[in-house]
């Protein structure tokens, strides 16, 4: 094939080592661009009482990042328990799956005539049950909590690391209430035991609303989207891998592309990689073509959460959204005024599709349209006249559909050289695609 030293099989198995967009990194090696970020988290969770709060939009990586900190901070002889909310999920459910996550991985020898060990309210008349691989019993209340984490504390391993994802499920406010006090509990009584949570939000409060009786013992990490150049290093990072270089103008669209989001970066990597592989000559560089490739590969196989999202929206008994869309991520800012929409970005996408652009009135029509449920709610006007995604995640996918129909939109990306004047070459979707 044409990666030097590469079949199907130790491609696949390799990608699987370099790129990761169907599951989290855990190695800090592939977690580019998020070195600072690894840092502070591991002087929090060194120092005695400090556990994290790790929040941001979905797909800025902040469950690689939870999963790579807890796995660096975490003893070598063990995992670190890994534990999320979902639909139904409860304080005491959540409790629950963590003695289960640490019973199937504890290093305490399992005994029918062993004798209670550790002595806990809790535990002392459940834990030959628990050890017999019985159920776990009832969390009923935040002192059969403590007990809990205590009891994993102190069997588990030295020092172990839970990471609590999707923390934004938790909707209930006595829920959130209860992992609050849950977590100054644990540091008041210096339980030996880290906790990370993990959570979509735009701050700390908007996650776990006004229970602040954990104050001191937790520090916030926000995770803003990823910088251009981590992206671009993202992309040349898995082309060295195979000893393949990348063309630096694919390198930097695809991180405009990725509109700070690792996973598109992650995403459309792996299918530049595939199509460079899929050449009938052995070739040495990543460059325009198997962007072209990559391009349409990655929107056939990107999240379907995100398809659904794009084609609610666009589908309808007209054709004239996805250019209002396009539009909308013609500029690397979140949030946008409606004229200036129209002006800037509307009316020279129209130019470049080849119809004429709607009327104004129109277009404010269509953009109030996307709000609405029968469009899936994929805009938002946080004040009036100015427009953002309801879901930021999803200017990414919105971005490779243009690139799929050869749309070049603004290529300043939020915090790119190109948005302080080094633009890209301009031909760039004629040279190759």
């Amino acid at each position: 094939m044409a990666i030097a030293g590469h079949d199907e099989t130790s491609l696949q198995d390799f990608l699987n080592q370099i790129l990761s967009s169907s599951q989290p990194i855990r190695s800090a090696e592939f977690l580019l661009g998020r070195e600072n970020n690894l840092r502070d988290i591991q002087r929090n969770l060194a120092t005695k009482g400090r556990h994290v709060f790790i929040f941001g939009d979905r797909g800025v990586g902040k469950t690689s990042l939870a999963q790579t900190a807890a796995t660096e901070f975490h003893p070598s002889d063990s995992e670190p328990i890994v534990v999320a909310g979902a639909e139904g999920e409860t304080f005491g459910s959540i409790i629950g799956s963590i003695i289960n996550r640490s019973q199937a991985k504890t290093t305490v020898p399992h005994s029918k005539e062993r004798e209670t060990t550790v002595n806990l309210p809790f535990i002392s008349h459940t834990e030959k049950k628990i050890t017999e691989g019985g159920k776990v019993p009832e969390i009923n209340s935040l002192s059969d909590a403590i007990d809990a984490l205590n009891y994993v504390a102190s069997c588990h391993s030295k020092t172990p690391v839970v990471v609590i994802d999707e923390f934004e499920s938790f909707t209930n406010d006595d829920d959130k209430k209860k992992f609050a006090a849950l977590i100054k509990h644990i540091s008041d009584q210096d339980i030996d035991i880290k906790v990370i949570f993990c959570g979509i939000g735009e701050s700390m409060h908007s996650l776990l609303g006004s229970h602040y009786s954990a104050g001191r013992a937790i520090s916030p990490i926000e995770l803003p989207r990823l910088d251009h150049e981590s992206l671009v290093r993202i992309v040349e990072n898995a082309g060295e891998k195979f000893g393949l270089s990348v063309d630096p103008e694919t390198s930097q669209r695809v991180a405009i592309l990725s509109d700070g989001f690792p996973y598109f970066a992650h995403l459309v990597a792996e299918h530049m990689i595939w199509a460079a592989f899929d050449d009938e000559a052995e070739i040495r560089q990543i460059a325009v073509a198997h962007f072209g490739s990559g391009i349409n590969a990655a929107v056939t196989h990107t999240s379907a959460l995100l398809r659904n999202a794009y084609d609610t929206a666009t589908k309808k008994y007209n054709d004239t959204y996805e250019e209002v869309l396009w539009a909308l991520v013609d500029r690397p800012t979140l949030m946008r005024q409606s004229a200036a929409i129209y002006k800037e970005s509307y009316c020279p996408i129209m130019d470049k599709v080849g119809r004429a652009p709607l009327p104004i009135k129109t277009f404010y029509n269509r953009l109030n349209s996307l709000k609405a449920e029968s469009h899936g709610n994929i805009l938002q006007s946080p004040r009036r006249g100015w427009f953002a995604f309801s879901e930021n995640m999803v200017r990414g996918y919105v971005k490779l559909k243009a690139a799929e129909r050869r749309i070049d939109l603004g290529i300043d990306h939020h915090n790119s050289e190109a948005s302080r004047g080094n633009k890209l070459n301009v031909d760039f979707y004629q040279s190759g695609l």
